[in-house]
């Protein structure tokens, strides 16, 4: 399947795979890191059926092929597919971006265009598998109205490599992107879930501008002098690639039948959040356990730094 003609975004355009770009995508899918949550095998692993479907993916009646590529060089970013369904109603997608494009917004402009170009279509639903490690795409698909409809398992095409991964599904009738801050809390309780099966829990999600989600829980350790907060390792993550943080949250439950809620930032994490200035917003504790983030300038309206820089 062709689409009629490329689809031009902001910063990428979304066509047609063709022959020349089977180097490209092969070495992304088949990549240890890049093709890791992916059904592709690596390269040791393709067969003889397996490179037969690579040698004729232009020619699939099965569904859309597409390679994504910069606007202004025309360089290729990722590639995204597209299977419609026989009543062609329902459409079930699957994308990848390489890892040196990583990290700066390519996977959801691409989606985004995408999900316009479906419901051009006619179609009425999107879905997509995801597996449950891999939190990029978890949170890329809630930010654009994704819901879990059921957990299921993949495994890598021809290995001894399973995934538990999760099938989602929208309905194209809601456009409406899922706010920052809901992402966070259920990435949060989302983990809390996979990592604490049982007994206590808890986890710290943080955004960044670069719109990267990182997480972290707190380190067990045999002596209490050594704890270390919940948010300390996604913060560290936040400073070994130098990105500045927008967005904080740290959300716990007593036990595995206790209900989630949201911590506020101790002082010591507020003081470490201030370090990208006081429009970092934080997830805090209410009293009717709503959901309410704050901006640490309210947080801490007589921060001690204002002595010394009037800009804060």
């Amino acid at each position: 399947m062709k689409i009629d003609q490329a689809i031009q975004g902001r910063r990428i355009v979304i066509r047609n795979y063709e022959k020349s770009d089977l180097d490209f995508l092969t070495g992304m899918w088949f990549d240890a890191e890049n093709g890791k949550y992916m059904s592709d095998p690596t390269e040791a692993y393709v067969d003889a059926a397996f490179q037969k479907a690579l040698d004729t993916l232009g020619e699939s009646e099965l569904g859309y092929y597409l390679v994504i590529q910069l606007a202004q060089t025309k360089e290729p970013v990722g590639s995204f597919s597209v299977f419609p369904d026989a009543d062609k109603k329902v459409y079930d997608i699957g994308y990848c971006i390489h890892k040196a494009h990583w990290k700066r917004g390519y996977g959801s402009e691409a989606l985004s265009l995408m999900l316009d170009w479906i419901s051009a279509q006619g179609a009425e639903k999107v879905t997509a598998e995801v597996a449950v490690d891999n939190l990029a795409s978890n949170a890329l698909l809630r930010k654009f109205g994704f819901t879990v409809e059921k957990k299921t398992a993949f495994q890598k095409y021809n290995m001894d490599v399973r995934y538990d991964s999760y099938i989602y599904a929208r309905t194209l009738e809601n456009r409406m992107v899922v706010p920052i801050e809901q992402i966070l809390y259920d990435t949060a309780v989302s983990f809390i879930k996979e990592r604490y099966p049982t007994q206590w829990g808890g986890a710290a999600v943080i955004h960044t501008e670069d719109d990267r989600y990182f997480i972290s829980v707190a380190p067990e350790v045999l002596n209490a002098s050594a704890e270390l907060c919940i948010e300390t390792g996604a913060i560290c993550e936040a400073h070994k690639f130098n990105v500045r943080v927008t967005h904080c949250i740290c959300v716990v439950r007593d036990d595995e039948n206790s209900p989630f809620k949201v911590l506020t930032p101790c002082g010591i994490c507020q003081e470490r959040l201030r370090y990208w200035g006081e429009d970092v917003k934080v997830g805090v504790t209410t009293r009717d356990h709503s959901l309410r983030f704050v901006r640490l300038g309210e947080l801490m309206p007589y921060y001690w730094g204002k002595a010394y820089d009037e800009a804060n």
